[in-house]
């Protein structure tokens, strides 16, 4: 593990949803309009990051260790600046206070972890693993950390493109390989099984106050649903 920590050169939260896909640059900056949050950091990895329910912390994907590997940071420490149209929030990190603030999460070491999704109690944690080569990345799996005992078991050995809890059992996710049908993890039997399917590819998906919100070809879609 590295013993100095990178600068970071700015966060950008924004309250709308998606961060999965590249957006455009306004005056050099990401314009994260129809983002959830990005994080770009010194070495920028085009993940998602996740609060806490409690809103005291937010998980994110940073190389501050050798590999990628899941971090969270007190928020309650940051200093935040929010845009004048209220959709993003900016701030300066410097190194000398990440230490203080930061706390590593996942210590994988022979593979990337990125793209923490917190369960609604915040006592487990979705996340995708995956190793990269000269001839691209492979050996995608979903894995769940139960924070209680620090341990992560794998769930599915997919390539899965977006997922998201509907309650503490259950949670529903997309393959690359099948990205027009939602599909349901029940945690407690592990039971895979189609949950929706829709006529285009699934862009973006988050779980919000009872409804799914689905972003597809044709927009966004609010899905009610009884959890």
């Amino acid at each position: 593990m590295k013993t100095s920590l990178p600068v970071f050169s700015l966060l950008l939260i924004s309250v709308l949803m998606g961060c999965k896909n590249k957006f455009p640059t306004v005056n050099g900056v990401q314009n994260l309009t129809t983002a959830s949050g990005c994080l770009l950091t010194k070495e920028f990895h085009d993940g998602w990051l996740d609060w806490s329910p409690s809103g005291e912390f937010l998980f994110f994907a940073s190389s501050a260790s050798d590999n990628l590997n899941l971090w969270r940071i007190n928020m309650e420490e940051v200093e935040l600046a929010v845009s004048p149209e209220g959709v993003m929030v900016a701030s300066h990190i410097l190194e000398g206070n990440f230490s203080k603030i930061a706390e590593q999460v996942t210590f994988l070491t022979e593979k990337d972890a990125i793209c923490p999704v917190l369960s609604p109690n915040g006592e487990q944690m979705l996340f995708i693993t995956y190793s990269c080569s000269d001839s691209g990345c492979a050996d995608f799996d979903l894995r769940i950390m139960d924070f209680s005992t620090g341990e992560s078991r794998i769930l599915l050995t997919e390539n899965v493109d977006y997922f998201d809890f509907l309650g503490q059992d259950r949670f529903v996710f997309v393959t690359k390989d099948n990205d027009s049908t939602l599909q349901e993890y029940e945690l407690k039997t592990g039971e895979v099984r189609e949950f929706l399917a829709f006529d285009q590819p699934l862009l973006a998906m988050q779980f919000t106050s009872g409804q799914l919100l689905v972003r597809t070809g044709n927009g966004v879609e609010a899905i009610d649903l009884e959890t």
